[in-house]
């Protein structure tokens, strides 16, 4: 038999022991869930990349926009153009007609010459008009010219989920397209700005146009160099 301090003392080692057991557990457990916390992964961050496709998605979209708004006003410029040379052709027909009519009305009615100058005169200044400027085929050209710009258009539109390198096709193939173009009135151009403007709802965008340059726009650019941002 172990005499009773013995059997104290090893208690107390026991004791010593389980507690210093206790305590390296505790550690090893600290050290386990400071490892998890450690290694717990944080919030996802944006991505550079991500920010750099919605820049590049906005730039598309709005050099698509731009695109379309263009080809849409060259559209109505040569619609206009094409009525203007369609009134022009037809003035010069009928003016020339009724001046010939009048001429051999003054021959055989004996009529002062001077009547019969005026006459011829007004055939010869409308046929020539008809003739040099040639409002048929001018009206033809800028048909042709509206057809295509009708047609690049369609291509815009149909183009879903818009690429830039789709873009920049389109953009050629408008430039073709205005290869081939004559000098374009910038005052009647500015027009169409403004009439596409209001029918797209796009506010101050607008530009000013002073009456006599309405009045000139297809014939010449007069002070276009006024013409501002409303």
């Amino acid at each position: 038999m172990l005499p009773e301090k013995d059997i104290l003392m090893n208690n107390d080692t026991r004791d010593n022991e389980s507690s210093d057991t206790l305590d390296k557990r505790d550690k090893i457990n600290n050290e386990r869930e400071r490892k998890v916390i450690d290694t717990i992964p944080p919030p996802p961050l944006k991505k550079p990349e991500e920010k750099i496709d919605k820049k590049q998605t906005e730039f598309v979209e709005n050099e698509k926009h731009n695109l379309l708004f263009g080809v849409r006003r060259s559209i109505r410029y040569h619609n206009r153009r094409i009525l203007f040379y369609d009134h022009l052709h037809k003035i010069a027909l009928a003016v020339a007609l009724l001046s010939s009519f009048a001429t051999i009305i003054s021959v055989l009615g004996k009529l002062s010459p001077s009547w019969i100058t005026a006459f011829a005169l007004i055939v010869v200044f409308f046929s020539a008009i008809d003739l040099i400027i040639a409002p048929d085929k001018a009206a033809r050209m800028h048909g042709d010219l509206s057809k295509e710009f009708f047609n690049l258009e369609k291509s815009i539109i149909i183009t879903k989920n818009i690429t830039e390198e789709a873009v920049i096709d389109l953009q050629a193939k408008r430039l073709d397209i205005e290869m081939t173009e004559p000098p374009v009135k910038r005052v009647l151009d500015a027009i169409c700005h403004n009439e596409l403007c209001r029918a797209m709802g796009i506010k101050n965008c607008s530009v000013e146009i002073k009456w006599y340059q309405r009045i000139l726009c297809q014939f010449f650019d007069f002070c276009d160099y006024t013409i501002k941002a409303g």
